[in-house]
């Protein structure tokens, strides 16, 4: 013990010296982590605002529990909100075992580098499908939708509305939702009666879809397009239609992710002729940077020679297309020699729904070189009962 006495004593003036200057270095240090620490704070304290009725309503629909049922009592109370929940619930555990779960894997292990944050999504012919689209696709900023139906719009003063209406609305709701439940895909002659009597359009399916997959609506209006394609937002009630193009834009927010994403949706016809009058939209889709494209059930729609203008935006703007055979045609790809197609799945005839033209010699003999096509193993498109006709391509561009 003396002799440790004793060194501590030799060492003592050098100590006090090195004390005093630790003790200064300190408080510089704990000054920076006091700064570090409010920073830090700061940065936690940033809160991204909910418009909580919106989100209530999208939850009420959408058949899940409601956090804050502020202003909408007497409607969370009525039987069909436990009537939507049965209904939405059994559904919803089927679509996911069969279809999105599959999916998902699918594209955690495929389609990575397609599914980043900076990139937007560009789904024509989508409809109000944003289920698969988020499904697939959950990083991305951005989703760009287009579909013949309306935008529609969510009732401001559903909370105030009478148990008939409440019940006719969701039940409308149901019976649009039908055909994704049981097949993953709208038939939109069905969808439309359903969605034309008190909706007027497509926004109640897509809130659905918004709340189904985790999401909460920071804000939901009307975008209208100057003449050089920039972006104007409007209340969703907003009455002033009188133009060629309006659309649905939805900013959200998912409890997996720290920054908002944006849903833009125009209920328009994007046929060449109705596109010449439509500058505007065109421009609005070409100013978003890192698209990747999406086609799904797509109708064959870009078989037909009237659809140039979409098909060359899909094959000028997007880096990256995933699509089913109703996309883009497999000799369109190759042809251009832009292109290299990753093929999953199996080829078959089109159902019959669509005419002969839509059958592909070329895809289908692409599909019978078994060392360049991968398994895919999950229902997908308009072949959904038959797994082993499923035909999925996925084009990078090279």
């Amino acid at each position: 013990m003396f002799k440790i006495h004793k060194a501590l004593s030799l060492c003592l003036p050098i100590a006090l010296i090195f004390t005093s200057s630790c003790k200064d270095t300190a408080t510089d240090k704990d000054k920076d982590k006091k700064d570090t620490t409010k920073t830090v704070q700061k940065e936690k304290e940033v809160v991204i605002p909910i418009d909580q009725k919106a989100t209530t309503l999208a939850a009420l629909i959408s058949g899940l529990p409601v956090e804050d049922t502020t202003g909408f009592g007497s409607v969370a109370k009525m039987p069909v909100v436990k009537q939507q929940m049965d209904f939405l619930n059994k559904g919803w555990t089927g679509l996911d075992a069969k279809y999105l779960a599959p999916m998902r894997k699918w594209r955690d292990a495929e389609i990575a580098d397609m599914n980043k944050e900076g990139n937007t999504l560009f789904y024509p012919f989508s409809g109000p499908d944003f289920l698969n689209a988020y499904n697939i696709f959950p990083n991305c900023d951005n989703f760009l939708m287009f579909g013949l139906e309306g935008v529609g719009h969510m009732p401001n003063d559903f909370g105030k509305k009478n148990e008939q209406y409440v019940t006719a609305y969701m039940g409308d709701i149901r019976n649009a939702l039908e055909d994704v439940m049981a097949r993953n895909y709208f038939i939109t002659s069905y969808m439309g009666s359903d969605l034309y009597r008190r909706s007027q359009g497509v926004a109640p399916i897509i809130n659905v879809f918004m709340a189904r997959t985790g999401n909460k609506v920071i804000s939901i209006n009307k975008v209208f397009l100057d003449k050089d394609g920039k972006p104007t937002l409007k209340p969703l009630d907003d009455k002033k239609e009188n133009v060629e193009v309006y659309g649905l834009a939805i900013q959200f927010i998912n409890k997996d992710r720290k920054k908002p994403q944006t849903l833009y949706y125009f209920g328009t016809d994007v046929e060449d002729s109705k596109m010449k009058k439509k500058q505007n939209l065109e421009n609005f889709i070409r100013s978003f940077p890192n698209k990747v494209g999406y086609l799904k059930s797509a109708s064959y729609i870009l078989f037909n020679p009237n659809f140039l203008t979409i098909k060359k935006l899909v094959m000028e703007e997007t880096k990256a297309v995933l699509q089913d055979d109703t996309g883009v045609r497999f000799k369109d790809y190759m042809e251009s020699g832009k292109w290299k197609v990753q093929l999953y799945g199996g080829y078959a005839r089109p159902v019959a729904d669509f005419g002969g033209y839509t059958y592909q010699p070329e895809l289908a003999a692409e599909f019978k070189k078994d060392s360049l096509v991968k398994k895919l193993g999950f229902p997908y498109g308009y072949h959904w009962k038959e797994v082993q006709k499923v035909s999925v391509l996925v084009a990078r561009r090279k």
